[in-house]
């Protein structure tokens, strides 16, 4: 049998078969979904999909990116879109950095971290192991869970992140994105005051309700040379 754009663990011939783990997020619990790392992630063809479904089994838009993925879930978390990686300590020997943790956690593969309802928990900003000296930083969030399609690319050469990140991108009244703390510019509206890294928010009041935030934070490397931190969608379920 010939067959097209499909992953096959042992082995296969046509067009676009590749031989390898798809890499699901659980499929020992049925979820078939796909980690970031997955090689089934945007290798499939986009004119068989049209011909098929324009949703995947979420109800989410088929194709997401530059193709549709293989399988029956399209990739629309922010873990997938390359925005969401720290890029601090990029030149540096081991990095970049995940500089950006919520709990102690920069939330895995999935940069996910999920927390029950009426947990008290903290943000921390580590000190990047490639500067001397403690950097100032800011933390933006996004009320809900940033996926591809919320990515934009930053002035000021900061370049990509996973969502607009008021205020630096216009307009600048948006209620859906906040900044969680700034100590680069301190007199900024935001919701906890901060120091330069290693910082940590301590303990903030328990969450009564479900709440999905999803934080990515700006580092000052040097002076006038900015870089996005990693980013983690933080669910209070």
């Amino acid at each position: 049998m010939i067959r097209f754009h499909s992953c096959l663990q042992d082995g296969g011939n046509g067009t676009g078969v590749i031989s390898s783990d798809p890499m699901f997020v659980d499929s020992a619990n049925g979820d078939y979904r796909l980690l970031p790392a997955s090689p089934c992630f945007e290798a499939g063809n986009a004119g068989q999909a049209s011909g098929v479904s324009m949703k995947d089994l979420d109800g989410r838009p088929r194709i997401e990116g530059l193709d549709v993925d293989m399988g029956c879930y399209e990739a629309h978390s922010l873990a997938h879109d390359p925005a969401s990686a720290s890029r601090v300590g990029a030149a540096s020997p081991g990095g970049p950095f995940d500089i950006l943790r919520i709990n102690g956690s920069t939330g895995g593969a999935l940069r996910r971290l999920s927390v029950p309802v009426g947990s008290a928990s903290s943000v921390e900003m580590l000190q990047p192991p490639h500067l001397a000296s403690p950097a100032k930083f800011v933390i933006f969030g996004f009320l809900g869970e940033a996926d591809i399609n919320s990515s934009v690319t930053v002035p000021l050469g900061i370049g990509p992140m996973s969502f607009e990140p008021s205020p630096m991108v216009p307009p600048f009244f948006q209620w859906l994105f906040f900044t969680y703390t700034d100590n680069y510019n301190p007199a900024n509206a935001q919701f906890v005051g901060s120091t330069p890294t290693p910082w940590n928010s301590g303990l903030g009041p328990a969450i009564p309700s479900p709440l999905t935030v999803s934080f990515q934070g700006v580092i000052e490397e040097a002076p006038g040379l900015f870089s996005a931190t990693n980013a983690i969608v933080f669910a209070v379920e």
